[in-house]
């Protein structure tokens, strides 16, 4: 069960994603969906936005599970956009190297990112009780993220998480998602409620 929720954590302070959802190239016949699609990709104005999927000035996320042994947590940002606290710890410790958050804490967890010319983590290091897990993270042609693989040294890796939006808000911010392994089993749904400055 340990692993289980090892596991959930990893994947949630992971950056989000917006998956599942239509692309403009899907909707091409649809003007409006075109422009707001536009809008929506330039819509990552917060210096922790790419880290995190978040799009418009956040306040405040707060991301809730489905699995009872996954921890809800909530991710507060300053007004320009960083990380500044998590409920799950007392104190996020964040680094940032080039303007891009290098690495934080979030309870007794640690992680470190590395940054594709975009703007968008692509390698993430995860250190927990003494456990290293690195992740992989795949983007589409709209910069978002289709999938992650990670190993923990078990003779099941690598593991493959893959994502499916079915809900956005106004500032096209996934607002719940299912989670599914590579082999297609569902895993979990995430939610987040969001507060805007």
């Amino acid at each position: 069960m340990n692993f289980r929720i090892f596991i959930a954590i990893a994947c949630c302070a992971l950056v989000s994603c917006n998956n599942g959802v239509k692309t403009q190239s899907e909707n091409s016949d649809n003007k409006s969906e075109q422009t707001e699609n536009i809008v929506t990709k330039e819509g990552f104005v917060m210096a922790d936005g790419k880290t995190f999927d978040l799009k418009g000035k956040v306040k405040e996320v707060k991301v809730l599970f489905s699995d009872e042994y996954i921890p809800d947590y909530t991710l507060n940002f300053d007004n320009e956009g960083k990380l500044v606290s998590c409920s799950l710890s007392e104190n996020v410790n964040a680094e940032r190297k080039d303007n891009k958050l290098f690495s934080y804490q979030n309870g007794d967890y640690s992680y470190t990112f590395e940054y594709n010319d975009n703007g968008f983590p692509i390698k993430k290091e995860e250190l927990c009780e003494e456990a290293l897990l690195i992740y992989e993270l795949t983007y589409n042609e709209n910069d978002e993220l289709i999938s992650e693989v990670f190993e923990t040294g078990s003779p099941d890796d690598p593991y493959v998480h893959k994502f499916v939006i079915e809900e956005t808000d106004a500032k096209g911010n996934w607002t719940k998602r299912k989670m599914n392994m590579g082999n297609g089993d569902f895993c979990w749904t995430e939610t987040r409620e969001i507060v805007y400055y």
